[in-house]
């Protein structure tokens, strides 16, 4: 299938650049990015990653206001 380099491509790049702190951002106007994302999420869990909400994540926040880091 076409896709499938593509989904591997983007499943390696996503799990490659993930740190603690992470956000991933995709976008699923890319068939190969949306049938990345199970992979994504399995390889993560595997590697001990955890999921949680931007919220979460991030504690409270003030519309407009960059955030670089978390503390």
């Amino acid at each position: 299938r076409m896709i499938e380099p593509e989904r591997r491509d983007a499943t390696a790049r996503a799990v490659a650049g993930a740190r603690s702190g992470s956000i991933i951002l995709l976008h699923d106007i890319h068939a190969s990015t949306a049938a990345a994302v199970p992979g994504i999420i399995d390889q993560l869990r595997a590697k001990g990653y955890v999921f949680v909400t931007v919220s979460e994540l991030l504690g409270p926040t003030t519309p407009g206001k960059t955030y670089l880091r978390r503390g």
